[in-house]
Parts: structure tokens; C-alpha cells; sequence
């Protein structure tokens, strides 16, 4: 199997990064030596900055043209925290190809090349699967969402009325374009952690279950390397993606609240946005559980792998004093974990509280919305 074969697995994935501009694909020579054809290979990654600039120009000028100031407002905050993220991914893209290499490198140590074909069909069926803007912009266009906006283009007073047509069509390319740059971030980001850390959680279940047999074949070196390696492998993952994958969760709560609240608040008799709502439900929660479920199992399994490893040198009396020192002075350090932006160590107990928080501000907002509702019904 050549060496380039986990890449080769993600290659859906690495196709989806490229789009956004991450260069995660090699390039022929051609492309490299013409100008033209250099040109051409960096069009998608034109086309995309394009979008996500007039997506943010537009959001803006949603603040002045609509009537819901603060709701736009916070908007453009969500919009922002993405990209932020994006740039932060941008900046260090060469680790997106660099963590696989590293991951089948310890397959390659522990002789389990084989086992890199676990989740070949499941990253391109996902890839598929999550790309459902076309379902999302056709339900949205049918909704008294989009009409509501329609409507307060052509009431606002600041819109001469031969520019209110131009100004509606201009709105729909919006949505269509917003609905893009969500689902370009989120989806190859949150399938790229997902399965790093499904292949991570491979390994250091390899290497728990095999630590005894190797220890009995005094493959002492050996067992050694690989906890370093994992070590490192996790290490690099939470230096490249915490940031990442904490404003992600920043992002899908503050979705997810937004979502629930128009749902429950709103639109009641509106089917087309009661099923867009409940598509944004689906689809965000899915991206939460992408993000905390398997960080979550490989901190768990980091645990043990550590644990392991330090008992060592038990298992060694001969060379007890010498093994526990080297242990000692090479993996004394924290616990390799993955965390959101190295504050949380993510695990389970986090995600629990994390739905406990968005449902709690739920009930706060909902219960403070029927007061006023009720205040104003008085007077």
C-alpha cells in the first residue's frame, strides 16, 4: 500500500478543503510552469473568497436596511466567527495533510495498514450526505422566512423604487450564497475532525489492546514510539483545531438557539418554515455531536494509553529505575487531550452541559417573550 493511501481515503474531503482555498491537492507540473494554467487551478479558490466577500458586505447592509437592527447585528457576529476560523485553518493548511501522514505512519508501525480502509466509504457517503444546500435553499425559498425579507426591502424607505427590484434579486443571491459559505466551513471542517479522531481512536485502541503482547515480546522500543507518535499526533491536532472547533460550537449553539427560538415563536403555520427550521435543527446537532462524541472517546482513550504506558516500567524489574526515569523525563508533561481552544477539555460531561445551557436559555428567552407578549396585550 503506498504511503500516501490515508490521503487517498480523505481524498473527498481534501477535495472540499481545496475548493475553500486550502491547497490540500497537489498539483500537476503544468499547472505549475503556465501561467494560464495556474490561473485557472486557482479559480474555485477566487470564486469562494468572492462569495464569502460579498456575503459579509451584504450582511452588513442588512444592519441599515432592516428593521430587526439587532438580529442583523448578531448576524454578522455568527458570519465573522467562522471566518475567523477559516483564516485560522488557512494559516496552518499544510497540517491538514500532515496530521494523515502522521496517523498512517503509526499504522505503518503497527504493522495495521489494512485497518486505514475502515472508514473509506463512510467519508465519501458523509461528504454527500451533509451537502444539502440545494434541499435547504429550495424548502427556504418556498418559506415566509424569505418573504418577510422580501417585504422590508420593498418597505424600506432609503430603496428608490426602481432599484427595489434589483435590491430582491440581490437579496436571493444572498441567501444562496449564505447558504453556501455555512455549509463550505462546516461540513469539511467538522468530517475532517470527526474522522481524524475516528482513526486517532483506532490507534490508541490498537495500541492499549496489543500493550501486553508487546510487552511480552519485549517490544519495549517499539511501545515507546507509538505512544510518542499518538502523543504527538494529538498534540498537533489540538494546536491546529481547538481554536477551529471552538468557534464551531460557539457558531452551532448560537444556530441552534436562533433556529428553536423562530421555530417556537414564529411561523406556526408556516410548513415550508417550520421544515427549514427543523433541517437547521437536524443539521447543526448532527455537526455538535461530529465535533464533542469522538474528541470526547479519544481523550478517554488518551487516558488509558497513558496510564499504560507509565506502568511500564513494572513490568520491566530489571530495568525498573531506568525505564521509570525515561518514561519520566519524555512524558511527564499534561495528558495529551483535544480541547476547544485549549480552555475545555472536551468530553462528555461537557456536552451535557452544553445542551443543559442552550435548553436553560431557551426557557429564560421564551418565558421573558411571553411576559412582554402578555405586557403589551394589558396595555
Amino acid at each position: 500500500m503506498a504511503t500516501t493511501s490515508l490521503e487517498k481515503i480523505f481524498f473527498p474531503l481534501l477535495v472540499l478543503f481545496h475548493v475553500i482555498g486550502m491547497e490540500t491537492l497537489s498539483r500537476p507540473d503544468l499547472f505549475r510552469k503556465k501561467s494560464l494554467f495556474r490561473l485557472a487551478g486557482n479559480v474555485p479558490k477566487y470564486f469562494y473568497n468572492l462569495v464569502v466577500f460579498f456575503n459579509i458586505t451584504f450582511q452588513i447592509m442588512r444592519v441599515f436596511m432592516f428593521r430587526d437592527t439587532k438580529g442583523q447585528c448578531a448576524s454578522v457576529a455568527v458570519l465573522l466567527l467562522p471566518l475567523s476560523a477559516h483564516i485560522s485553518i488557512h494559516r496552518s493548511r499544510r497540517k491538514i495533510r500532515l496530521i494523515l501522514k502522521k496517523l498512517f505512519r503509526i499504522f505503518k508501525i503497527l504493522n495495521s495498514t489494512e485497518e486505514c480502509k475502515t472508514y473509506k466509504i463512510s467519508i465519501a457517503f458523509a461528504c454527500f450526505c451533509l451537502n444539502i444546500a440545494p434541499t435547504y435553499a429550495a424548502v427556504f425559498f418556498n418559506s415566509n422566512m424569505r418573504l418577510q425579507d422580501r417585504q422590508d426591502v420593498m418597505n424600506n424607505p432609503h430603496i428608490g423604487e426602481n432599484l427595489k427590484m434589483i435590491g430582491l434579486i440581490i437579496l436571493d443571491v444572498w441567501f444562496v450564497s449564505n447558504i453556501l459559505v455555512t455549509v463550505s466551513f462546516f461540513v469539511p471542517f467538522c468530517l475532517y475532525f470527526l474522522f481524524t479522531c475516528c482513526y486517532t481512536k483506532v490507534l490508541l485502541e490498537k495500541f492499549i489492546s496489543e500493550f501486553k503482547i508487546m510487552v511480552l515480546r519485549k517490544d519495549y522500543q517499539i511501545l515507546l514510539e507509538v505512544y510518542h507518535e499518538l502523543k504527538q499526533v494529538i498534540e498537533l491536532m489540538d494546536d491546529f483545531l481547538s481554536y477551529p472547533a471552538f468557534v464551531t460550537v460557539i457558531s452551532i449553539m448560537a444556530s441552534l438557539f436562533w433556529a428553536g427560538y423562530t421555530m417556537v415563536f414564529f411561523h406556526n403555520d408556516d410548513y415550508a418554515s417550520i421544515a427549514c427550521l427543523s433541517l437547521v435543527i437536524v443539521l447543526f446537532s448532527s455537526y455538535l455531536f461530529m465535533i464533542m462524541l469522538p474528541a470526547s472517546s479519544v481523550n478517554e482513550s488518551s487516558a488509558v494509553a497513558k496510564e499504560a504506558i507509565f506502568s511500564l516500567p513494572g513490568y520491566i524489574p530489571r530495568h525498573y529505575k531506568a525505564l521509570k526515569a525515561c518514561v519520566r523525563k519524555r512524558f511527564r508533561q499534561r495528558e495529551p487531550a483535544l480541547t476547544l481552544w485549549r480552555i475545555y477539555r472536551i468530553d462528555k460531561p461537557l456536552l451535557i452541559s452544553t445542551i443543559g445551557t442552550l435548553v436553560t436559555y431557551g426557557f429564560l428567552v421564551g418565558t421573558l417573550g411571553s411576559v412582554q407578549s402578555s405586557i403589551s396585550e394589558m396595555y
